[in-house]
Formats: structure tokens, C-alpha cells, sequence
């Protein structure tokens, strides 16, 4: 054996060639060859793709929905926090008033004072709070955004390539070469002599259309 493999694709059955008895595999026809070589299910890699191609798109649009979604989370959360912390400081006035009924009026303003130092202190803490989570999440959005859009570059890229690689096994090209292929009236492709003469009307069908023919005399053997 070669230390690269070799595919024999000569063409004539009754021959035996030198190149048939040292390549690693002997093919009779070069789209046989390239078939060998080449061992890709086109219909199933484009199936493959497409579904690849939706899966990464569900993906994205309920990725980005959910961070939409705790993002909305997170800016209703200074809020809550505000309401929270006035209903507390209103049950304390509440509880002072109630146990003090001859609070001073320097004591109710002294303590209206530290509620409002309360109030705004947690006030801030729960914006920046929420300002370094807004910050964060969109940091990791922006990170999942561009690894999605490499993610589906190199989709694309191998979808590409997998077209040119079905284009290069389309029976057409062959056509565009010059070959014929020989079809009965039906459609049905004549695949030997002995049937091309038996069904005496034939089509050639060639890269830019089709011909009648008419098959004359004996089927002619090749020595």
C-alpha cells in the first residue's frame, strides 16, 4: 500500500489496469471515486444544519428574553427596597408616638432626621446595589452576544462549505462537461446497449436540454 492512498477510477470494466492492482480503492466510474473518497450524505448534512441553524436561534432569542426579563428584575428592585424600608420606618414612628404620648418636639425631629440618614443610606446602598448588577449582567450579555455571533460564523462557514461540496457532487456537472445521459421516453435512464437498442427511441439529455434520438442496427461489442 501507498503511503497516500490512491483511488483508480479508469472507467473500463473489462480491463484490467496496473493502477487498479496498487490503488487502495478501485472505482468504476469517477463519480463512483468521488463518492469514495468523499463519504458525505448531503441530504442528511443539510437536515443537520438546518436544525443546528434553528437550535442556536431558539437559543439565542430565550437567552436574551431571560436576560431581558432579570433585567427588568433588577431596575423594579430599588423600588421594592424604598417601599420596604418606608414601611418600616412608618411602623417605628407608629411604636414611638404610641409609647411616647408626650414625645418632645426636638426628639420627634431628632428621630425624623436619623430615619431620613436611614432612609437614604439604604436608599443608596440598594441603587448601587443594583447599578453594579445592571453593570455585571450586561457585561455577560455582551459576552454571550459575541460568542453566539462566532458561534454562528463558523455555522455558517461550515454551510458554505457543505454546499460546495454537494455542488461538486451534482450530477449536472458531469452534464456541463460534455457527457450525454440516455433516457427512455418515461425518463427512465438507458444504462446499456442492449437497452438502448430495445428501446429503439431514446432522449439524450444533455446540460442545457434534452434531444429525441433513434437507436439504428445491432448492439456493437467492444473487443
Amino acid at each position: 500500500m501507498l503511503r497516500v492512498p490512491v483511488v483508480s477510477a479508469v472507467g473500463h470494466e473489462r480491463d484490467s489496469t496496473l493502477i487498479d492492482d496498487v490503488a487502495a480503492v478501485a472505482c468504476s466510474t469517477p463519480t463512483h471515486a468521488a463518492e469514495a473518497a468523499v463519504p458525505l450524505d448531503c441530504v442528511a448534512a443539510r437536515r443537520e444544519l438546518g436544525r443546528a441553524g434553528g437550535s442556536l436561534r431558539r437559543a439565542a432569542e430565550g437567552a436574551i428574553g431571560a436576560r431581558a426579563r432579570h433585567l427588568g428584575s433588577l431596575a423594579r428592585g430599588p423600588a421594592r427596597a424604598l417601599r420596604r424600608e418606608r414601611s418600616k420606618l412608618n411602623q417605628m414612628i407608629r411604636e414611638i408616638r404610641a409609647s411616647s404620648e408626650r414625645g418632645l418636639a426636638d426628639r420627634s425631629a431628632f428621630q425624623r432626621r436619623i430615619a431620613a440618614v436611614v432612609l437614604e443610606r439604604a436608599r443608596r446602598r440598594a441603587v448601587e446595589r443594583t447599578n453594579a448588577g445592571l453593570a455585571e449582567e450586561r457585561r455577560r450579555g455582551g459576552i454571550l452576544e459575541r460568542a453566539a455571533a462566532r458561534d454562528l460564523a463558523r455555522r455558517r462557514e461550515a454551510l458554505r462549505q457543505a454546499a460546495v461540496t454537494l455542488r461538486a457532487h451534482d450530477p449536472e456537472r458531469t452534464l456541463e462537461r460534455g457527457y450525454a445521459l440516455a433516457e427512455t421516453a418515461d425518463g427512465s435512464p438507458v444504462t446499456s446497449a442492449a437497452a438502448a437498442a430495445a428501446a429503439e427511441q431514446v432522449k439524450l439529455r444533455f446540460a442545457d436540454g434534452r434531444v429525441g434520438a433513434r437507436v439504428d442496427g445491432e448492439v456493437e461489442r467492444d473487443e
